[in-house]
């Protein structure tokens, strides 16, 4: 649900599918406001989803891309960033998620915006989606692709 990224995403102003390639695939637009004096920083990422057959863990990675989209004024592009996202259903009906990520920043940033970045992001991106895939909208929400994992009761 890439237009929900603000309501979960710390730092994530917006977020839209600019094109959507197939059910697993798909060019996602993210900004990301960063404070002042830092510039905010965009990306055009391929999004691909897959479900993994054993485990039926799903996996989505996103790779920047480039020259797909015109670039944002005053924004600066990501190019060189990838990230992805493990969701393993667990026996006890739990779901682990594990999150990864690589960018260059493409310029320096102070130290105390990489810190922020780096330890604070991630634990409120988490807090938040947490919180947000106990909404309503969320709870009987299908995805054609992926298997649900049988529990027995």
């Amino acid at each position: 649900d890439a237009n929900a990224c603000p309501a979960w995403g710390d730092r994530c102003a917006k977020s839209f599918v600019h094109k959507q390639i197939s059910e697993t695939e798909a060019l996602v637009y993210t900004l990301n406001d960063l404070p002042w004096p830092v510039a905010n920083r965009d990306v055009l990422a391929r999004v691909t989803w897959k479900q993994h057959g054993e485990t039926l863990a799903v996996e989505m990675e996103s790779v920047a891309t480039d020259g797909l989209m015109d670039r944002n004024k005053g924004v600066v592009r990501l190019k060189n960033a990838k990230a992805s996202w493990i969701f393993t259903p667990l026996e006890t009906g739990r779901v682990e998620v594990v999150t990864l990520a690589h960018l260059d920043p493409e310029g320096p940033l102070p130290g105390w915006v990489t810190n922020m970045l780096l330890v604070d992001s991630p634990f409120k991106t988490l807090s938040n989606m947490r919180k947000v895939v106990m909404e309503k909208k969320y709870q009987d929400a299908v995805v054609s692709f992926v298997q649900d994992p049988v529990r027995e009761n």
